[in-house]
């Protein structure tokens, strides 16, 4: 099976697990001084084991959910977020009534519920580290302890101010406006006199179950995104925030929900927010430019969206079996696949659509949006589906793809390199070359699709990336550029002058298998140096596998990938 990635200049870039990993302990990154593993035996409350609740009637990035909440109401629209939506759905959120504060006995049932969640989360099962933060979360109070701690204040400008808050504080040491009093003294001794030493030990223990309290919120923040449930990913960041207004992490967590969320001017604001404390971090920088991309495409009629199994499609059902196991299959693979957009004309076409199609049509529907293509970067079954290669082929499994898609709407074409139309025949049979719009290299094709023919009304050029009739709908243009090397017929697709998809031809500092009968390493060699490498620097990628990150560009793997200036020598060595 193609799997796509091979060796490349550097193996260890890890920007899409670092961004979302979750914390082995609260310590990591920040405050040390972290209570010690304690003994004890756990009395589960099954009850107390249940998930966060979600918000009512959201949605989650990519599509309406009918999940429910305690009275939170209220719509959640990408389109139509406000800060202070965001601020009342929290304050009527189960996170915002958790307390740093647990039963002396369950601190290990706690510490325990962390460690297995993290576990689950590096295991890439995000669902059951889910499951395990909750568990450990139900176990803190949601009301404070005593009265003797100050109610947390929450309107929604002060929400405001705790999610931009930079850090006032040195050496990173918690600072929470809720706990301006000095009232630990009272909740520690029932309001007895106590000595400095006796106060201080109350503070230091009460800022370490903040430390594990927003530890566990932001892990769970990170697992809710890759899992696409971006509005209970937020609630967690934003009970993040209002414990450790000045922790770097909770304030990325809460961009990474809202660009799942694609409220994009918001998400950049909460990026913009986590630099100002580490302007050193290049996962936020590189996240942060990714938004202020989206919001451009945004404003030239674009929207680009990545969908990856497990989290946006191939959602596993107990009443489909062998489905579910091709699932499986798709999630190691970790394909991306794309839905690319023209807004103004609500038209898409859709890249190497494959494993799910109901799913992706499905999603398409709930954007609103019509297809009308599909495009094709190579014929390998991981991007197209069909009957699988041998000996995977006598198990007698299809997988979903071009073939299914094509018989679903008979009306639309699928746009492939002539040198990769008959072997996209070989694996889907049931095809016919009627029903492929052959690509060659430089050839170009518009969105709407009429903008590829004569139109009454001209085109007007207004940037290098930005196309517009005289009409004021928007053009998004889409340049086949052939790239063999991986299969004979790969190519890339340059949208708007500034956005790759680089199939499997190029990756985060590597490119695709080169191991094939029918690849070509001289091929690749050249598709790389003599192709890509020439594109401007800004031009953003995006890949057709999750090896290391969900995009890059054209610049940074010039810096540090195979797109910098290597000799065929080095280049041979590079890939094995």
């Amino acid at each position: 099976m193609a799997d796509g990635g091979t060796s490349g200049a550097n193996n260890n870039n890890s920007s899409s697990s670092n961004s979302s990993s979750a914390e082995s302990s609260p310590n990591t990154g920040d405050v040390a001084g972290l209570a010690s593993n304690r003994s004890a035996k756990r009395r589960w409350n099954i009850k107390a084991m249940r998930s966060q609740d979600s918000l009512a009637q959201t949605y989650d990035g990519n599509g309406p959910s009918s999940s429910t909440s305690g009275g939170s109401g209220g719509l959640l629209s990408p389109r139509d977020l406000q800060e202070a939506d965001a601020a009342r759905l929290f304050e009527q959120s189960k996170q915002s009534r958790l307390h740093p504060s647990f039963q002396a006995a369950d601190e290990a049932a706690i510490l325990a519920a962390r460690e297995r969640g993290n576990k689950h989360f590096n295991a890439h099962e995000y669902a059951q580290a889910v499951a395990e933060y909750s568990k450990g979360l139900a176990m803190f109070s949601d009301q404070p302890a005593t009265s003797a701690v100050p109610a947390r204040r929450r309107s929604s400008n002060l929400l405001r101010q705790f999610a931009r808050r930079t850090s006032a504080s040195s050496g990173g040491s918690i600072s929470n406006p809720a706990l301006a009093s000095t009232s630990v003294d009272a909740q520690a001794t029932g309001g007895a006199a106590v000595s400095k030493e006796e106060s201080e030990a109350a503070l230091k223990a009460h800022e370490a179950r903040i430390l594990l309290l927003s530890t566990i919120l932001s892990n769970r923040s990170a697992a809710q995104c890759m899992i696409a449930k971006y509005s209970d990913a937020l609630m967690d960041a934003m009970a993040v925030n209002q414990w450790r207004p000045d922790w770097v992490k909770g304030h990325y967590r809460k961009g990474e929900a809202l660009y799942g969320l694609r409220h994009d001017e918001l998400a950049l604001e909460a990026f913009e927010t986590a630099l100002e404390m580490d302007g050193t971090n290049q996962i936020i920088r590189r996240r942060r430019d990714r938004t202020e991309d989206r919001i451009a495409d945004k404003a030239k009629g674009l929207a680009i969206y990545q969908l990856y199994p497990g989290r946006d499609i191939c959602h596993k059902s107990l009443m489909a079996p062998i489905q579910g196991l091709v699932f499986d299959f798709a999630m190691q693979m970790n394909n991306f696949l794309y839905i690319i957009a023209n807004t103004d004309s609500r038209t898409c076409l859709v890249v190497d659509i494959c494993w799910d199609v109901d799913g992706i049509l499905s999603h398409i529907k709930a954007l609103g949006l019509e297809i009308v293509g599909a495009i094709v970067t190579h014929y390998h079954i991981d991007h197209i589906g069909g009957i699988p290669p041998p000996p995977f082929d006598r198990y007698g499994v299809r997988v979903d793809g071009l073939a299914k898609l094509l018989s679903k709407r008979p009306n639309i074409k699928a746009y492939a390199h002539e040198d990769e139309i008959d072997a996209i025949i070989r694996g889907n049979p049931e095809l016919s070359r009627s029903r492929f719009h052959p690509t060659t290299d430089g050839m170009t094709i518009c969105l709407p699709l009429s903008a590829s023919a004569d139109l009454p009304s001209p085109i007007h050029r207004l940037a290098p990336d930005s196309l517009k009739t005289s009409i004021g709908t928007h053009i998004t243009t889409f340049q086949f550029i052939h790239t063999p090397g991986h299969t004979p017929g790969s190519q890339c697709i340059l949208v708007n002058n500034n956005r790759l998809l680089s199939g499997d031809t190029l990756f985060i500092q590597r490119c695709g298998r080169l191991d094939f009968p029918d690849s070509c390493k001289d091929h690749m060699y050249n598709s790389l140096q003599g192709r890509l490498a020439k594109l401007p620097d800004h031009v953003v990628v995006y890949p057709g596998h999750n090896y290391g990150g969900d995009s890059t560009t054209i610049g940074d793997e010039r810096r540090a990938g195979l797109l910098q200036g290597l000799s065929k020598v080095d280049f041979m060595r590079l890939v094995g």
